[in-house]
């Protein structure tokens, strides 16, 4: 009797163990995927603002020479939820208009 209840035991134990085990590689699996995909904008929104710190630089120091440049655009609709990105592409358009406004002024 007591070693079925021991043989009991262990196979729940055992069996418990292995569906956390897999809930626990689940949840890491998801947060990984997420971290990954985020990795991703966190990238470009770094790079867009060195870009902007950069021409800010050359342009107090007086080593920004006139260039040409193209601009590409999407349209977008006009209703954007709360993205992470919402500033960095704010600083990309503040960026692009500054630059037109450079090539009109023809620095």
């Amino acid at each position: 009797m007591i070693a079925a209840v021991w043989a009991c035991w262990l196979f729940n134990s055992f069996l418990l163990m292995l569906i956390l085990l897999n809930f626990l590689i689940a949840v890491l699996c998801a947060s990984f995927d997420t971290v990954l995909n985020e990795a991703i904008q966190y990238e470009y929104k770094a790079k867009a603002e060195m870009n902007c710190d950069t021409m800010l630089i050359q342009k107090v120091m007086g080593k920004l020479n006139p260039f040409e440049a193209v601009i590409l655009s999407c349209k977008s609709s006009a209703s954007r939820s709360s993205n992470p990105l919402d500033k960095a592409i704010e600083s990309i358009k503040i960026s692009q208009e500054k630059i037109k406004d450079d090539m009109i002024k023809g620095i």
